[in-house]
């Protein structure tokens, strides 16, 4: 059993004047955004709420790339 498969994963990320990439499999999103300069994404694993241990990420930057990698 791999990690992926004992813990759900929650992220919100938003960038201005860069990408966001997320490697995270299984990962279903609620929102995405791509405006002018900004980006925006909210994603969660499949079935979220049914994990007992979870993992939220809130990432945010200005000219910076984010990459989250599972």
């Amino acid at each position: 059993m791999n990690d992926m498969e004992k813990r759900g994963y929650r992220v919100k990320a938003q960038t201005t004047n860069a990408e966001i990439n997320l490697l995270i499999p299984e990962m279903t999103y609620r929102n995405m955004s791509k405006q002018m300069s900004s980006n925006f994404v909210e994603a969660d694993s499949d079935g979220y709420d049914e994990y007992a241990n979870k993992v939220n990420i809130v990432a945010e930057t200005t000219s910076g790339n984010i990459e989250i990698v599972k």
